[in-house]
């Protein structure tokens, strides 16, 4: 059985058994009726309410409840899934393991242990949670959900995480092949420089860890029902790459023979400028989705919390159901209301917005962009580039978290189409890599990259490529770091005789730049279009260069946080300028001027599908999208698709054979145009 909507609806919601449980499900029927809602996954003994690890006796009511609901909603077309509020364990927020429970408390580096986070390597705990979740898969939910505390770190009061307990320090000490302490084995994994043997011990265990236990509850719940779909939810994915992630050896030991689902973080919990949320999702959601496999269910997480309009209107949490078809998803997961035992709050009227929502997002998902390739600049990351990042300072296990995703993010607010690519082997491609990406790489594969593609890099890319002895490929001599605010350069000044946005030799701040700036001396002058100056004028050298004529240098460590000082007018048509003039065949796609005018392309055998969305915060009136020829055959029809409904279109051309699109985009809005 399969949701009947082209966008499934997923509403999250608890209702207590006990607790006027007859009036919070009259209410629910009526929500999911007026709101289109396709599934509702039920909360067990969720947040507020939560004790710690439920016990089967007191799972038994909710699971009563939740069938009773199924028998009720059946008959609208509404199927039923289950949200089981505790794996391992969110955080120990007072609650203590219960009478029985015999389970192995998680431990951080500090030797704390916790009071409710479970250790995964647990027998007990592990015994206890594929039983329960057979349990749970007795009545033939549609979907059974795996919380995003399925996970090593993030488990407050724990500093960053775990686990450091006496059985894995065993297993870390088995590995070694020798005692270690936990002090001793924290202090290898961070150490600075080429990494040591103990960072790779402690990636594979928990990488290992985690999909051995999918399997274990896969395994527990197909034996009960065969159908039922298993749903992992995941955060952020630089953290789980410090945690070793497998992210599909994880969905396929939970799927089995079903299909593999994920509901990848969408990363506001509150409402904040559509522009910082625009960053964020590129850098964060976007990225979830391309370390999943491509045949993966994509229903994202819409979180509005505290869950009331106090954390979010109506008006922007459609904005981010919308954008998040860019995902190819198949649907959305909505938590809008409080979890104690509330069921829906009608007047807050969003099953209207979801009402007039869906036939947009119907004929989006018709599109089947998750079946098509993004087309655009690739952004290159590798899933285990914490296997081979080099800290800095040797102290947290946040310095394991990769930065390849910066270009993403800079990228997509400057209006130029791009996708990740965790490929290595590229030929006559636009790429962009950022952070320690090259560390993942042997000599002939990133000799390959420098030779045979048109390449936009950070000052931390190039800086790798120094340190690994490649420095001469781009005809580097030497370069030096200067951290940020040392007060040994301001701004950057454009050099190359060309006005940017109207203005002659513009200038840049370089003082505010989060990555620092790096001195790059070259031994035969690239290209120079900035140079950077100290606050009397006084000349450090080239800022942004072109090196023969393929690739385009950002010296400065790009950060993937938002905001960075790189977001700026000037910047933006400096690097739309770069891009404009490679080869005709090579260019992305891409919209002219206005800031955080988004585009998203994706290319079939037959069509190419265009997403263009307003993140601005402005109404803009006056949007010019370039795409390139990519198909084929001649273009037959260009069918735009919005909000208000579906036509047919004229597009222009560009003397260098360019489609141009023009339209204009209201705040938050989105777009799609299929061209055939």
């Amino acid at each position: 059985m399969s949701l009947k909507s082209q966008f499934s609806y997923i509403l999250r919601v608890c209702i207590q058994p006990g607790f006027r449980e007859k009036e919070r499900m009259k209410e629910l029927l009526r929500f999911c009726r007026e709101g289109l809602v396709d599934d509702v996954m039920f909360f067990i003994d969720c947040e507020d309410l939560n004790e710690g690890h439920i016990t089967k006796e007191e799972a038994k009511p909710w699971l009563d409840l939740i069938k009773g609901a199924k028998e009720q909603l059946e008959p609208l077309g509404i199927t039923t899934s289950i949200n089981p509020w505790v794996t391992l364990n969110h955080a120990d927020r007072g609650r203590q393991l219960k009478k029985g429970q015999d389970f192995q408390l998680m431990v951080d580096s500090n030797g704390k242990k916790a009071t409710a986070c479970i250790c995964p390597l647990s027998q007990e705990w592990r015994k206890y949670i594929t039983d329960l979740y057979a349990f749970y898969a007795s009545i033939d939910p549609y979907m059974l959900w795996i919380e995003d505390d399925f996970r090593f770190h993030n488990h407050q009061p724990l500093q960053w995480g775990g686990c450091f307990c006496e059985e894995h320090m065993k297993l870390y000490s088995k590995k070694a092949g020798k005692e270690l302490t936990r002090e001793e084995f924290i202090k290898g994994i961070c150490q600075t420089g080429e990494p040591h043997p103990y960072r790779k011990i402690w990636l594979d265990t928990a990488r290992e860890t985690m999909v051995d236990l999918a399997k274990e509850i896969g395994t527990a719940v197909h034996q009960v029902s065969p159908n039922v779909r298993l749903g992992l939810m995941s955060s952020i994915p630089t953290v789980h790459c410090a945690e070793g992630r497998d992210w599909e050896g994880i969905l396929q030991g939970l799927a089995g023979k079903t299909p593999m689902v994920n509901r990848p973080h969408l990363p506001s919990y509150q409402e904040v400028s559509p522009q910082s949320y625009f960053w964020n999702f590129n850098t964060i959601s976007v990225l979830s989705k391309a370390n999943v496999p491509v045949d993966t269910e994509i229903y994202p997480e819409l979180e509005n919390s505290p869950r009331t309009l106090f954390a979010k209107s109506r008006t922007f949490s459609r904005f981010q159901i919308e954008l998040s078809t860019a995902l190819g998803a198949q649907g959305i997961t909505m938590n809008l209301f409080n979890v104690m035992g509330n069921g829906v709050l009608m007047q807050d009227g969003f099953e209207k917005m979801l009402q007039e929502a869906k036939p947009f997002l119907n004929q989006i998902t018709q599109l089947n962009m998750g079946d098509k390739k993004p087309e655009g600049i690739k952004v290159l990351f590798d899933p285990k580039s914490s296997y081979t990042i080099h800290t800095t300072q040797g102290e947290k296990m946040e310095e394991l978290y990769p930065s390849e995703n910066f270009w993403a993010g800079l990228l997509s607010a400057y209006g130029i189409a791009n996708g990740y690519s965790k490929e290595k082997q590229h030929k006559e491609e636009v790429l962009a890599i950022s952070g320690q990406y090259f560390r993942n790489l042997k000599e002939k594969e990133i000799k390959d990259l420098l030779d045979h593609n048109f390449i936009l890099l950070d000052g931390e890319a190039v800086e790798t490529l120094f340190e690994l002895g490649y420095g001469s490929l781009l005809g580097i001599k030497d370069m030096t770091w200067y951290p940020p605010y040392s007060g040994d350069y301001a701004y950057e000044e454009v050099c190359n005789g060309h006005s940017y946005c109207g203005i002659e030799q513009a200038r840049i701040s370089l003082q505010r730049a989060e990555g620092g700036f790096y001195a790059i001396e070259y031994e035969k002058e690239p290209y120079i279009i900035t140079q950077a100056k100290k606050p009397n004028n006084e000349l450090m050298g080239p800022s942004m260069v072109v090196i023969d004529e393929h690739i385009f240098v950002l010296p400065s460590k790009g950060k993937n946080n938002f905001f960075t000082i790189h977001l700026d007018s000037f910047k933006q048509a400096i690097i739309k300028s770069v891009v404009q003039n490679f080869p005709q065949g090579k260019k992305p796609a891409y919209t002219m001027q206005d800031p955080y005018i988004g585009i998203y392309m994706y290319k079939g055998d037959e069509e190419i599908v265009v997403l263009v969305v307003n993140a601005s915060g402005d109404d803009v009136d006056n949007v010019s999208v370039y795409i390139p020829s990519l198909l084929t055959s001649p273009i037959d029809s260009v069918r735009e698709i919005s909000r208000s409904g579906s036509r047919f279109i004229l597009p222009r051309w560009s003397c260098q054979g360019e489609m141009i699109l023009e339209t204009e985009l209201e705040r938050f809005e989105m777009k799609a145009y299929q061209i055939k």
